[in-house]
């Protein structure tokens, strides 16, 4: 998508979607991120509930992925059925992931620029797998990641090595 109101655009027919069928069928849950939709259906409705979401933009036919095991992976996070009938989350990550995040110097716009950063504190910070495993990780790309002087990580109090990583990362800077 390169028109700036794709995203609109792709929001609204969801919503859309949303609106014909949702209320129709009994659903416990229905979340979508961007163009993957979580939903929570009884197994006897899920073919009837696929066959609606197909009918509705015909031109517009939706695939569907259903839990492997009690578990079933959306993105960034992988939900899985526990026996007491909770639900449990952990962090997903496809396998094409390289950890690469918008180049501070390219020519986006400074919201897309912050929302690289806010993603990888939410990530994390924010979700309780990454942050026990991976906090080092993170931090290093954000500390690493030459950004302006209002940046949240330029006012975060850091351990000597990340500081170091910092002045570092200020010095290689561009002009």
């Amino acid at each position: 998508m390169s028109s700036p109101i794709s995203g609109l655009l792709a929001e609204l027919v969801l919503q859309r979607l949303e609106e014909a069928v949702a209320q129709t069928l009994g659903l416990t849950m229905w979340l979508h991120h961007v163009d993957d939709t979580f939903v929570v259906i009884n197994n006897c409705e899920v073919e009837r509930l696929h066959q609606r979401l197909n009918g509705v933009f015909p031109a517009i036919q939706l695939t569907r992925e259903g839990a492997k095991s009690d578990i079933l992976p959306f993105p960034e996070v992988v939900v899985q059925r526990l026996s007491d009938g909770n639900l449990a989350t952990s962090v997903h990550r496809k396998d094409s992931n390289a950890e690469i995040i918008l180049n501070y110097g390219s020519n986006h716009t400074a919201a897309h620029k912050r929302s690289c950063v806010r993603a990888i504190f939410h990530r994390a910070f924010r979700t309780e797998v990454v942050a026990m495993a991976s906090t080092k990780q993170a931090r290093e790309f954000l500390e690493a990641w030459p950004s302006e002087t209002n940046s949240i990580n330029r006012h975060v109090e850091l351990d000597a090595h990340y500081e170091g990583l910092r002045a570092r990362s200020t010095d290689l800077r561009p002009p």
